[in-house]
């Protein structure tokens, strides 16, 4: 597990799937000048984790919100008294769950919650998935590998070498890239004078929504666009008057409920007058789990 651009791919899981994940991700690491190692919690100590540059882990949580059986001891151990800093060591977590559960995605919160405290930095922020988790688990991985590949053989993340690490993944030649968006820029070409703003409201429960509003702000830029992410809660429905451009992410709780950050605005937009959004140009980013009957019915409303 040596060497400047290795990254250590750790899996707690149950019934298997943080360990595909896992799989996945180290069969995709050279693709951004990573040499990955995939584990299982079982087989590595404490020590090891600390003298990595990189670690990603996939995490599952088993029964009422207990470590999978392949990750007890490691955390056992990592809770000890004794138990060494984590300092040099950038890391993300993706944490498998399922929301019908009360603690949800629980073991891996914790672990995220320890590699912070230990002295880690993470490149990611940590990415929680209900039973439907391919999506989710995707997009943490492409972009969790591109912020490792962004760390250099010091231990250090360089974040302005994101892009150039997403687009080298990609195949794509940065020259090429260049002289075609020189010929095109006479016929094809964003404007980026006026208003650019760009509204991203949330509803989350468990945080994904969260995460990918924080993802598409990132993003956003790319665009020609000057975003701002906003949570639900307490915001100001009479502001979205006079908006150009919302983009709402919003998952659904329970039996078709608004997310609880949600609720009161879902109730004040109901009574809304109906020219409140004109001239509103919006998209709905709708979450959900089609185990339930009212499948993405919050993301639905919005719409």
């Amino acid at each position: 597990m040596s060497g400047s651009r290795s990254l250590l791919v750790l899996f707690g899981s149950q019934s298997g799937n943080a360990e595909d994940v896992a799989s996945k991700v180290g069969k995709a690491a050279s693709k951004y000048g990573l040499e990955a190692t995939v584990k299982g919690m079982d087989e590595v100590t404490v020590s090891d984790l600390a003298s990595q540059k990189r670690i990603m882990i996939c995490c599952s949580t088993w029964g009422e919100g207990e470590q999978p059986d392949n990750a007890e001891d490691l955390w056992i151990s990592a809770n000890a008294e004794d138990s060494p800093l984590m300092s040099g060591v950038n890391f993300s977590v993706l944490a498998l769950g399922d929301t019908s559960y009360e603690l949800f995605c629980e073991s891996g919160k914790e672990w995220d919650s320890w590699l912070e405290a230990k002295g880690g930095f993470r490149v990611n922020n940590r990415v929680d998935c209900d039973v439907d988790y391919e999506d989710l688990a995707q997009a943490w991985m492409d972009e969790t590998l591109a912020r490792m590949g962004a760390v250099d053989d010091s231990g250090t993340f360089q974040e302005d070498q994101v892009e150039q690490v997403k687009l080298n993944a990609s195949g794509a030649d940065i020259n090429q890239s260049k002289n075609s968006s020189d010929a095109e820029s006479s016929s094809v070409e964003i404007s980026t004078d006026g208003d650019r703003s760009l509204l991203i409201l949330f509803g989350s429960q468990s945080g994904n929504a969260e995460a990918l509003a924080a993802k598409f702000a990132k993003q956003s830029s790319g665009y020609g666009l000057e975003a701002e992410v906003a949570d639900m809660d307490g915001f100001d429905l009479s502001s979205l008057s006079g908006r150009k451009r919302v983009l709402i992410v919003c998952s659904t709780w329970g039996e078709g409920e608004q997310p609880d950050n949600a609720e009161e605005l879902w109730i004040k937009a109901s009574s809304a007058s109906e020219g409140l959004l004109a001239g509103v140009n919006f998209s709905v980013l709708a979450l959900g789990d089609t185990s339930y009957e009212l499948f993405c019915e919050s993301g639905k409303e919005w719409d």
